[in-house]
């Protein structure tokens, strides 16, 4: 049985999404953690939530379908090959013991799905497929990067599933396959434990880890291949490139040392950062368009809800949605974006009321080419935030209209103005207050 959600935005989201322009909230549930999206084209799509949930839209967005896989656990991965097979991973929660898992199929898009494996996995945490009979599946026991990891692989779309020959301790996260003699991995590596990326050039026969220039130390993040020699790779805080399939790579930099979270590159030269606060919410984005050369950093605002185990999924250059829920509360939501992920004017970042005015320093700062720049108001009232350049003429009016009292972030883009010193300056009808910062290309 199918349910049909038009999607209705609540009105604390709605007012967040009009406020920013590079996303718009789709799709909100008070009842259950959305935990994976993925589009086969700009139209159609589905997503991954709890309660053996699968949502599906053929409109971009606009409607929400709602399939049941007959089970109460979550469904916490998902990968369709075409618009009507794809496959699906519960997480199962064990109690003390841990989690596990199972794998699922449809065969018509979504509305009928049944199980492909009797014996549980230790739990199903990616999902990869060549093509509908390819498939291949990471598990671990969640959560605990020492455990017994193990790597699935079928060949003939699931009808049995055969154990990978790399088989240590160690827990497995994302698997993805970019042909028949490249296929990828983010594992655990114990003793000292860490996160690395592995490869297999013979359909997972036999797995080699790939040497960071000669750095087996260091620990991975999220990773993103394009084809079999282009990827990328960050970490917590720093971000790298390869061009001949992992055997050397280029440190790029990232326009903010807060902790990476997601990746994902389309092609060569257009990927995306996703970026984690102290919470664990997802507050800001990064956008390359040449490679990872420069990068464009755009905070945005999801009410909380985009946080610990987000997903991120762009079809094209401008045409993408971003997923998540509290992991330990069932709520979360699915929100769009046609631009990139760029976020233009203003965001109030919580509804709490400060104390005092306040303006922050600009971050990043020296920027290139976009900046955030923070500012706090106790009262309401008329406010204006505008840009000057290093002889005081103004280049740019951010803010311009009343405020009500709160916290407010606004990010602007220098990508026309030339390298230099600029001032933007925050007047309120009680406060007044100007800064520096030094735009560099």
């Amino acid at each position: 049985m199918k349910t049909i959600f038009v999607c209705a935005v609540f009105l604390l989201l709605s007012s967040l999404a009009s406020a920013q322009s590079g996303w718009v909230t789709q799709y909100t549930s008070l009842t259950k953690n959305i935990n994976d999206v993925q589009f086969i084209n700009s139209l159609t799509g589905f997503a991954a939530a709890d309660t053996g949930t699968v949502l599906k839209t053929t409109n971009g967005g606009q409607n929400w379908i709602q399939y049941k896989v007959n089970i109460s656990d979550p469904i916490y991965r998902i990968n369709f090959v075409t618009e009507v097979t794809g496959y699906a991973s519960s997480l199962i929660s064990l109690g003390a013991s841990g989690w596990a898992g199972k794998m699922y199929k449809t065969t018509n898009g979504g509305i009928n799905w049944y199980t492909l494996t009797t014996d549980q996995f230790v739990s199903p945490t990616s999902i990869a497929a060549l093509n509908s009979d390819t498939v291949l599946t990471s598990a671990g026991t969640f959560f605990d990067p020492s455990s017994q990891g193990i790597i699935y692989k079928t060949f003939n779309g699931g009808n049995n599933f055969i154990s990978s020959n790399y088989i240590t301790p160690g827990y497995y996260y994302k698997a993805q396959i970019t042909s028949r003699s490249s296929w990828w991995i983010r594992a655990t590596i114990p003793a000292p434990i860490r996160y690395t990326i592995i490869k297999s050039s013979d359909c997972g026969a036999s797995w080699n880890n790939l040497s960071f220039n000669g750095n087996n130390s260091i620990t991975t993040v999220d990773f993103s291949f394009i084809n079999d020699n282009t990827g990328f790779v960050c970490r917590s805080s720093d971000f790298m490139k390869t061009t001949n399939s992992g055997v050397n790579w280029t440190n790029m930099s990232v326009p903010s040392s807060t902790y990476l979270s997601q990746l994902q590159f389309i092609n060569e030269n257009t990927g995306w950062i996703t970026y984690l606060n102290s919470s664990g919410i997802t507050t800001a984005l990064s956008r390359t368009t040449n490679g990872g050369v420069s990068w464009q950093y755009y905070q945005f605002n999801s009410g909380g809800l985009i946080r610990d185990n987000m997903k991120c999924y762009f079809v094209d250059e401008n045409t993408g949605w971003i997923v998540g829920g509290y992991f330990n509360s069932p709520k979360g939501c699915i929100m769009k974006t046609t631009n990139g992920g760029v976020v233009t004017g203003f965001t109030q970042t919580n509804s709490e009321i400060p104390d005092k005015f306040s303006l922050s320093q600009n971050y990043p700062n020296p920027f290139n080419p976009s900046t955030v720049i923070s500012y706090q108001l106790p009262v309401a009232g008329f406010t204006t935030l505008k840009i000057y350049d290093a002889l005081g003429s103004e280049v740019k009016t951010l803010v311009n209209e009343k405020q009500n009292a709160g916290n407010y972030s606004v990010t602007f883009d220098g990508s026309n103005l030339p390298s230099g010193i600029y001032f933007y300056k925050l007047v309120t009808e009680k406060f007044s207050e100007t800064k520096k910062m030094v735009l560099v290309k």
